[in-house]
């Protein structure tokens, strides 16, 4: 009886090892993926202007206004959060 416990205990600790080791791997080929090359390299927002911008957000039952200043290009571009729609 007390054999088959361990050995369970065994198989449970193996496959917390596995899912730990996946996710480290996974971690992994995102960072590489994400930082190999930079997305925004052709993309030149220095000529165009600053806009002021507010963002709502809807935190714990009450709405929350952040003041942002941003730049947007003219040509739609594939990369980011910008996108032709």
């Amino acid at each position: 009886m007390e054999q088959e416990s361990s050995t369970t205990m065994n198989d449970d600790e193996r496959k917390r090892l596995r899912i730990r080791a996946l996710w480290k791997k996974t971690a992994r080929m995102a960072r590489e993926q994400l930082f190999e090359t930079d997305p925004m390299i052709n993309v030149y927002l220095e000529d165009s202007p600053s806009e002021r911008v507010e963002r709502w957000r809807w935190i714990n039952n009450d709405w929350v206004v952040d003041i942002a200043t941003l730049k947007v290009s003219k040509e739609p571009f594939a990369q980011g959060s910008m996108r032709i729609c």
